[in-house]
C-alpha cells in the first residue's frame, strides 16, 4: 500500500469512526463540539478537520443513514415476492427507522427550526 493510499484509508477510517460514534448521540442539535470531542475521543482540531461544523456532521450522518435505508429497502424488494408482503415489510422497516436516534434528532431539529422561524 502506498503512502497516499494509507493516508486516505486512515482519513476515511477516522471519519467513519466519528460518524459511527456520533450516530448514537440522540441530541446532535444541542450537543457542543466539546460534547462531540468527548464522545469520539478526538480533539477539536481533528474533528474540525473532518467536519466543518456540527451541522455538516449531522448532514453527513443523515446522508449515510438515508443510503443505508435505501439499501435495506432494495434488499427487501428483492427478497419479498408479493406486493402486499413488500408493503407490510416496508411499513415495518419504516416504523423501526422512525425509532432511530438520528431520525428523532432530525424531528427535534425541525421543530426547533420551525419555532424559530415563527418568532
Amino acid at each position: 500500500m502506498s503512502l497516499v493510499q494509507h493516508f486516505i484509508t486512515e482519513y476515511l477510517s477516522a471519519r467513519q469512526q466519528t460518524l459511527k460514534s456520533c450516530s448514537m448521540l440522540t441530541e446532535v442539535h444541542v450537543a457542543t463540539m466539546d460534547d462531540l470531542c468527548a464522545l469520539t475521543q478526538m480533539n477539536k482540531g481533528n474533528l474540525y478537520h473532518h467536519f466543518k461544523n456540527k451541522e455538516v456532521l449531522f448532514l453527513q450522518l443523515l446522508t449515510q443513514h438515508t443510503e443505508q435505508m435505501s439499501q435495506k429497502w432494495l434488499r427487501l424488494m428483492e427478497h419479498t415476492s408479493s406486493p402486499s408482503e413488500q408493503l407490510l415489510e416496508m411499513a415495518d422497516l419504516f416504523g423501526r427507522d422512525c425509532e432511530s436516534p438520528l431520525i428523532q434528532a432530525l424531528e427535534e431539529s425541525s421543530r426547533t427550526l420551525s419555532s424559530e422561524s415563527v418568532n
